[in-house]
C-alpha cells in the first residue's frame, strides 16, 4: 500500500506496530527556522502490521542547522556538508526517536554502525526495516521566558510517537554506505583505543554498572563535548548493551549522574 502523504501525526493515534520503510531526510515547511525557512527532518513510512490501515508518513526534525544530502540519504550540518561524523544534539524529535531505537535494539545499532558500512545516526539506512510498537510519549512543552530561558511548562505538553518496543528487523533492509564512510569521533578515539565489537548481552545486568565500565563512561564523558557525542562514543564500548536503557536515558541516566558527580 502506498502512503498517505497526508497522514501526519499530531498525536492521538498510537499503540500500534509498524515497520519503518523508506526514510528519507527531507527539507519541509511543517517545521521552519526563526527566517521562516523549512528545515531538515527525518521523514519515516510506518508500515502499519494490523491490516486495516493505511502506511502513514511520520515526521522528525533534526533541528535547526542540518541539510538533507546524496539525495535524502543522509543529513549533514549546513555549514560543513563534508562533516560525516557530527551527531544530532537537543531535544528535538530525531534525538528523542534516535535514544528510544538505541536503547531498545543496541545490537542492531551498531552492527549497523561498524566499521565499513558508514550507517550512523545521521544516515536513513539506520532506521530502514525496524520494527516496533509505536506509543505516544507526553511531556511537558519546553518555553521561553523573557530573558530568553527555557523551562519546561506546568501546563502544556507535547507528544512524540516513539518506538516502545523491539520488534525485529523485516525486509531487506539497505545497508548501502553514504559517499563517505562514517569515522569514529576523533575525541572518542582518543579517549578509548578501538577494540573488537562487543558480543551481545543476552540478560541485561541487573547489578548495574561494574567500576570499569564506570571508568569508561568517566573517560569518554570527560572527552565528550555533550550528551549526543557520549553516547555515539558510548556504543563502541564493551558490555554497553546490558545497561543502554541507563546509557541512552537523556534525563536521570548515567549522563546526569555523571554530570552530577562533575560538579
Amino acid at each position: 500500500m502506498a502512503a498517505d502523504p497526508f497522514a501526519i501525526s499530531t498525536g492521538g493515534f498510537d499503540d500500534f506496530d509498524a515497520v519503518i520503510t523508506d526514510p528519507v531526510f527531507i527539507l519541509h515547511d511543517s517545521f521552519t527556522d526563526r527566517d521562516g525557512n523549512p528545515m531538515t527532518v527525518l521523514s519515516l513510512t510506518l508500515d502499519l502490521q494490523d491490516g486495516e490501515h493505511e502506511p502513514r508518513t511520520q515526521l522528525y526534525a533534526c533541528g535547526a542547522g542540518w541539510i538533507p544530502v546524496d539525495g535524502g540519504k543522509s543529513a549533514r550540518p549546513e555549514d560543513d556538508p563534508e562533516n560525516d561524523t557530527a551527531v544530532f544534539k537537543g531535544n528535538n524529535k530525531v534525538c528523542k526517536l534516535r535514544n528510544a531505537i538505541i536503547a531498545l535494539c543496541p545490537d542492531v545499532i551498531r552492527e549497523r554502525y561498524a566499521e565499513g558500512t558508514g550507517v550512523g545516526q545521521t544516515d536513513a539506512a539506520m532506521f530502514d526495516g525496524l520494527k516496533f510498537h509505536w506509543l505516544d510519549k507526553h511531556e511537558p512543552k519546553n518555553l521561553q521566558d523573557a530573558n530568553g530561558k527555557w523551562y519546561k511548562s506546568e501546563t502544556e505538553t507535547t507528544s512524540t510517537l516513539l518506538p516502545s518496543e523491539f520488534l525485529g528487523v523485516e525486509g531487506a533492509a539497505k545497508k548501502t554506505a553514504p559517499a563517505k564512510a562514517k569515522k569514529a569521533p576523533a575525541k572518542a578515539a582518543a579517549a578509548k583505543p578501538k577494540g573488537k565489537p562487543a558480543p551481545v548481552a543476552e540478560e541485561a545486568d541487573t547489578d548495574g554498572p561494574d567500576a570499569a565500565f564506570m571508568a569508561t563512561a568517566k573517560e569518554l564523558y570527560d572527552a565528550a563535548a555533550d550528551f549526543d557525542g557520549w553516547l555515539e562514543s558510548m556504543l563502541t564500548v564493551d558490555g554497553v548493551e546490558a545497561h543502554m536503557a541507563l546509557v541512552a536515558a537523556p534525563d536521570g541516566g548515567l549522563w546526569d549522574q555523571l554530570v552530577e558527580a562533575d560538579g
